[in-house]
């Protein structure tokens, strides 16, 4: 027969147990990584990149910004600028494959990303910068490359403008008069940008 304090030992013990087993359901969930965002990556300004280009000999570029993005995006935006230089230097004409090939053949030729440019620039080459060229991160597609590139191949400052939207509203209505056999055309003005 047990005693009243070995029955407590007994109800000790137990509740030893319930308590650990406690104790490692609270750490396994508390050490486990979870899909709560704690391992993305914040946004931050990203050092220059140096990339080659396809074509010249020796022709690089360094791409900068001082707006923030994440590691996958930075790497992203410069891939999109080389491409885009690359397309451009490929449609040149003769002339301006020479000035492609002058402007970023050997160093110092930087592309600085900018988020902020004003709504109705796509580049800018500004003075005394004439081996920098300002781009417009929305612009990087659609930036006419081969006139940046004129700008500074002649030391001059220069704005590219962005593309205006283009679009519209027009309304036309037709139809047919049955006793006239001839149809009607109605229309209705628009807005055309």
């Amino acid at each position: 027969m047990k005693t009243k304090n070995q029955r407590r030992i007994n109800h000790g013990e137990h509740g030893g147990r319930n308590v650990c087993i406690f104790l490692l359901l609270i750490l396994a969930l508390t050490a486990c990584p979870t899909d709560s965002g704690d391992s993305t990556e914040k946004p931050k300004v990203k050092p220059p990149a140096t990339k080659s280009l396809s074509f010249g000999t020796d022709c690089k570029v360094t791409i900068k910004s001082d707006d923030k993005f994440t590691t996958a995006e930075w790497n992203t935006l410069c891939n999109k600028v080389i491409a885009a230089l690359n397309a451009a230097y490929t449609a040149a004409p003769p002339p301006s494959k020479t000035q492609f090939g002058n402007v970023f053949g050997g160093n110092g030729v930087t592309i600085v990303l900018v988020d902020s440019l004003a709504d109705d620039k796509s580049w800018e080459v500004r003075v005394g910068e004439f081996r920098t060229l300002y781009l417009k991160t929305s612009s990087i597609a659609t930036a006419v490359y081969g006139s940046a590139v004129q700008y500074m191949t002649n030391s001059t400052a220069g704005v590219g403008k962005a593309s205006p939207a283009k679009g519209g509203v027009f309304l036309a209505i037709q139809r047919r008069t049955p006793f006239l056999m001839s149809d009607t055309v109605t229309i209705f003005g628009g807005f055309y940008g």
